[in-house]
């Protein structure tokens, strides 16, 4: 029985020979234990490389997320600080104007005058029609309590 050595295995695995000797050493390995283990090992060193290669990529990966979550929290920052900024300004602008004085002093007016309007709708809308019930079944219940002691 012919034995490869470890240089053919290590091809085999590679996958860089020729079909006809690919199918002589696939069968060798049915029948040779020895060989097996020796494909068995080369097996094993690609996947540690493969391994090593992929936690070498995943590092890199998250590393540039990392670094991208970083400008994009820099970026947001930025913008909130100017929209902080802007909301300042206008706020100053108009305290310095005396817009807040006018609407400060023209509010218990407009709250007056939301409440009368508003107690006006309430009672057109429910008031009115509610009361106007009751007053003429109460008038009635009169009518016919008079007519009753009569």
């Amino acid at each position: 029985m012919k034995h490869y050595d470890q240089k053919y295995w290590k091809a085999y695995t590679l996958n860089i020979i020729d079909e006809d000797d690919r199918i002589e050493m696939e069968n060798h390995l049915y029948s040779c234990d020895e060989c097996m283990d020796i494909y068995l090992q080369h097996l094993d060193e690609i996947h540690e490389e493969e391994f090593r290669e992929s936690a070498t990529f995943t590092k890199t990966v998250m590393s540039s997320i990392y670094q991208i979550e970083e400008r994009k929290n820099k970026v947001y920052r930025f913008k909130l600080f100017k929209y902080y900024a802007i909301a300042a300004s206008i706020t100053l602008i108009l305290v310095s104007t005396g817009v807040f004085d006018v609407i400060g002093r023209s509010t218990p007016k407009l709250m007056t005058a939301l409440d009368d309007s508003t107690h006006k709708i309430e009672m057109a809308m429910f008031g009115g029609w509610s009361q106007e019930i009751f007053d003429r079944g109460k008038s009635i219940f009169n009518n016919f309590s008079i007519n009753i002691k009569e």
